[in-house]
């Protein structure tokens, strides 16, 4: 699956949002003129550093995972994204891919939640008297062409050359008693576990800086499936596990990263309700 499940959802977004230019703002901070460009809508972009510019940092959140709900009931909620900041040195033409995760379909009853584009794992609903678990959070990330490969002007880098990702957070499930074990947020260094991820086996792990949760890989959070994995990891680094409620365990998140060549970088912490977000900050 060369790590890019839930990748697809976004390919069909590319071309338009390819022609998009996030919302740039200049301000003064400190005496000097800031520049910061946000992309806040699910899809790919391309980001082309400016003239005169040899820094920018980038601020990335993942986006969360979708609730199980029916009407106005709200019966499981999923995770939210997680943080993840990192500084580079850059060159004035250089070219980067911006990739803005999606939150995670909403789970009712007998309908399952979509995956959120960029790595989350779609739900899965298997009886029709059974609440549909919500679909992972994409994660959000910063790639760049690798070896002078351009892939990043056309929208096709792969996972590998991300240098900076937050990992999008587990989507909710509940059990036929309506338990509903919570779901872990995306990271960070690491994912955060699905409640008592612990007591079954690894199920409901979040994703690590090495590894991945159940049903999970590089790239992406596990999808759930007839085995009764019921709500969607959240995609990241590495992606969080799918739920097993059936003994009451909660979807993982998705692991953050960023690359070793960066000047700093951190895991503020910082979480997000909803779509994912890129901040770009030059000057």
């Amino acid at each position: 699956m060369r790590g890019v499940r839930g990748l697809i959802g976004l390919s069909a977004v590319a071309a338009l949002s390819a022609a998009t230019v996030g919302a740039t703002a200049t301000r003064a901070e400190g005496g000097l003129r800031a520049t910061v460009t946000t992309f806040a809508t699910p899809g790919a972009y391309v980001w082309t550093v400016p003239v005169g510019v040899s820094k920018a940092t980038f601020t990335v959140y993942g986006a969360s995972g979708g609730d199980v709900a029916n009407g106005n009931t709200l019966y499981a909620a999923g995770a939210p994204g997680g943080e993840t900041k990192a500084s580079f040195k850059v060159k004035p033409g250089e070219v980067f891919e911006i990739t803005v995760g999606g939150q995670g379909g909403a789970g009712t009853f007998s309908s399952a939640g979509a995956a959120g584009p960029n790595g989350g794992g779609p739900g899965f609903a298997p009886f029709s008297n059974w609440l549909g678990g919500g679909g992972g959070g994409g994660a959000s990330d910063v790639r760049a062409s690798g070896s002078g490969t351009g892939c990043a002007a056309a929208l096709n880098c792969g996972p590998e050359l991300r240098i900076v990702v937050a990992g999008g957070g587990g989507g909710g499930s509940a059990t036929l008693d309506f338990e509903a074990p919570a779901a872990g947020a995306g990271g960070g260094v690491v994912g955060g576990d699905g409640e008592n991820a612990l007591l079954a086996y690894g199920d409901g792990a979040g994703g690590t800086q090495t590894s991945a949760g159940a049903q999970a890989g590089f790239g992406f959070g596990g999808p759930a499936s007839p085995s009764l994995y019921i709500g969607g990891g959240g995609g990241g680094w590495y992606g969080g596990s799918a739920a097993f409620p059936k003994v009451s365990i909660g979807a993982g998140g998705g692991s953050g990263y960023y690359s070793g060549l960066a000047l700093s970088g951190s895991f503020p912490g910082g979480t997000r309700s909803g779509d994912g977000e890129v901040t770009i900050r030059t000057g």
